[in-house]
């Protein structure tokens, strides 16, 4: 398996939060540890997007 590839899955949900993309970049968060489990950064990542998105639900 290549070692960066869940760190490719990380990087590329962060442009996806960028550019406004919240469930896309959950998707990938959650790839990215599904392919390196206790990957701290992802999992981070994951649970500021899951709070935006929640805070977004409840004011639409």
């Amino acid at each position: 398996m290549r070692p960066n590839l869940a760190e490719a899955y990380n990087n590329l949900a962060i442009i996806y939060v960028r550019k406004g993309h919240l469930k896309e970049a959950a998707m990938f968060f959650k790839k990215a540890l599904e392919i390196k489990s206790g990957y701290e950064d992802a999992g981070v990542n994951l649970n500021i997007v899951t709070r935006q998105m929640n805070v977004s639900e409840s004011v639409n």
